[in-house]
């Protein structure tokens, strides 16, 4: 056999038996690979017992978790490399929170607003071209990850297969979706918009296939729903396995790069006590290896919610063990009036968008909108940025109507009214 599986206790046993018997019988081992589970073990570190009870229901965890979520939590544990696993069902539902959940949602995401734009793949799978960084970095870490899976799953190293996946996930949607949503957004039909539908569809009928061995249930709709129409087959286990394209690893580092100076800035923004919704002046960034500086620049302004950014000295080498200096990254903390009203705007817009999904509202209804409030600096800033707050809501500014639904909040300190009604 190429590989068999079985238990730590069989080591000496089944094992030993399979190759004396090959050996005795054909001159050649009775197997090349073993996958070598170690045993499933109480919360407590006991055994298993049916007398005891000391582990949850498995039709209990199926009916509430899922079958696929107990079987990822499994692969990507000790145990498939012979080692002992404590087991609770609070492991799988962290799975089934943090993976398929989140990965369900950016599911949900795509098609929400595919169907909107009436977006179509096309006919063949193909990895798309795109001229957004954002796309090209997701596309690499994606290309990445399907080399690191197949290595490791030729290798028989289950765990390490499938751990990489999931970073992936949460990749694609704590950063990849989250900083493109305005591109699905936007009215306009532009290129833009047009490559984050294609680069998104891409990575999920991709993920669905790397999903397919482990988890074979949810790889298997996410494929049929992903792929209707397209010349492939019927079912993700019908499918050959993905080949890696060519890995960008300058932009991984570069992405990197960001992600690190953004953590930074915003530990600057938390320690100041300014709320990210309030914009501010300059981010400067020094210590650098980046070239693009005005596509990474747009990304790092727009997730600390700065003007602009400025970038100091760069690093063009790095030093002679692969290290490099850490990326260095300054903030301007001074909030001027004209940024304080813009902060007031972002809070209206919040404050609005959640009175939206109060009122049950779908993400392309548009409304009519009244905003009142006795204060004078918020009643500035809503006049100021009227334009903004419409465009961002969806909205017809009012001065007043017969809404279909009102509420009233707070808004740095003050009262704000909200009256919005659907536009039919």
């Amino acid at each position: 056999a190429e590989f068999i599986a079985e238990g730590l206790d069989q080591t000496r046993g089944w094992f030993y038996t399979l190759h004396v018997l090959g050996t005795a019988l054909f001159d050649q081992p009775a197997f090349k690979n073993v996958v070598v589970n170690g045993l499933v073990l109480a919360a407590d570190g006991k055994k298993l017992s049916k007398r005891l009870k000391n582990y949850p229901d498995p039709d209990e965890i199926f009916s509430t978790y899922g079958a696929d979520a107990l079987r990822f939590f499994f692969m990507g544990s000790p145990v498939v490399v012979g080692e002992d696993v404590r087991f609770s069902a609070d492991h799988v539902q962290e799975v089934s929170r943090n993976v398929f959940a989140r990965l369900w949602n950016v599911y949900s995401f795509f098609t929400t607003y595919a169907e909107i734009d009436g977006w179509q793949p096309p006919k063949s799978l193909a990895e798309p071209k795109s001229n957004n960084v954002l796309d090209q970095w997701v596309l690499a870490r994606l290309n990445q990850v399907m080399a690191e899976a197949t290595e490791q799953a030729d290798s028989y190293q289950i765990a390490r297969a499938v751990r990489p996946l999931r970073d992936l996930i949460d990749d694609l949607s704590n950063w990849y979706v989250r900083r493109s949503r305005r591109r699905f957004w936007k009215s306009e039909d532009d290129g833009d918009k047009a490559a984050a539908y294609a680069t998104l569809h891409y990575a999920l009928v991709r993920i669905a296939q790397l999903l397919a061995p482990w988890s074979p249930f949810i790889a298997d709709k996410l494929w049929r729903e992903l792929t209707a129409g397209m010349d492939l087959p019927a079912s993700v286990h019908l499918s050959d396995w993905p080949e890696a394209g060519a890995i960008d690893n300058e932009i991984l580092q570069n992405m990197q790069d960001v992600r690190e100076a953004i953590t930074d800035a915003l530990a600057i923004r938390a320690r100041a006590g300014i709320k990210v919704r309030q914009p501010l002046g300059q981010a400067v960034i020094e210590n650098y290896t980046m070239t693009d500086t005005r596509a990474y620049g747009e990304v790092i302004a727009d997730e600390l919610n700065v003007k602009r950014v400025s970038f100091g000295p760069r690093i063009y080498v790095r030093a002679g063990d692969g290290t490099r200096m850490q990326l260095f990254i300054k903030l301007d903390t001074t909030i001027t009036p004209e940024l304080a009203r813009e902060g007031l705007m972002r809070e209206v817009v919040r404050q609005v968008q959640n009175a939206r999904k109060t009122a049950g509202l779908a993400v392309e209804d548009r409304i009519e909108l009244a905003l009142t409030t006795d204060d004078a600096e918020l009643a500035a800033a809503i006049k100021e940025y009227g334009e903004t707050i419409a465009a961002e809501t969806l909205a017809t500014l009012q001065e007043s109507l017969e809404s279909q639904h009102d509420t009233t909040v707070k808004v740095a300190g003050s009262e704000l009214a909200i009256s919005l009604k659907k536009l039919t």
